[in-house]
């Protein structure tokens, strides 16, 4: 009959056996961050990285941009985001029964933050109804210097690496050394045979 001490050992020692071998993975969670700046209808892209963390989950879906995951075979995901160009105000009670007003200003920045995924090749903002393109951010080189630069990282497998630039080979001097090397012999060869001769 198992005494009390070792039902609880045994017990500890299931549960240590049952929970998840953190570390045993040498992935963790990372999300890509494309800055963009609208300033009059014109998109310019600020700054693409990938960084070490949790992604926002797109629980509200805006219906003013949506965003395309993409990567070299179509759209991976697609999801709204409101335009940032849309600035809300409070009101004094009783000039709006919604007690908020919103106008449009003429430049804003639009943050769009989302899951890493080593096939990532683009991300694009589109109109929501008509789906007229307005950016396309290229994501290759992003995602294949993180990889460069994280290579034991689980999640890169796969992803295009950077091409290294070819190291220049240094000429090779071996058949120079030998030319110059058998035309001393000779030109030494022919200084003795011509005082030797000289000498007669």
């Amino acid at each position: 009959m198992l005494s009390s001490r070792n039902v609880f050992l045994m017990v500890l020692l299931l549960s240590m056996l049952s929970l998840p071998a953190y570390g045993s993975s040498n992935s963790s969670p990372k999300a890509v961050i494309v800055r963009m700046n609208i300033m009059n209808n014109t998109f310019t892209v600020l700054e693409r990285k990938v960084v070490y963390g949790y992604p926002p989950e797109h629980f509200v879906q805006w219906d003013d941009f949506k965003v395309k995951l993409l990567s070299d075979s179509g759209v991976m995901e697609e999801y709204g985001v409101i335009d940032p160009r849309m600035r809300f105000y409070e009101v004094m009670p009783g000039e709006n029964p919604e007690g908020f007003s919103a106008r449009m200003v003429d430049e804003a920045n639009l943050t769009l933050i989302f899951a890493f995924n080593s096939n990532l090749s683009g991300v694009s903002v589109n109109n929501y109804t008509s789906g007229a393109e307005f950016v396309k951010a290229d994501l290759k080189d992003t995602i294949s210097g993180f990889c460069s630069q994280n290579k034991n990282d689980s999640d890169c497998a796969g992803a295009a690496e950077e091409p290294q630039p070819q190291e220049q080979k240094p000429p090779d001097l071996t058949l120079l050394i030998g030319i110059a090397v058998v035309m001393l012999f000779v030109i030494v060869l022919a200084v003795l045979l011509r005082k030797k001769s000289g000498s007669r």
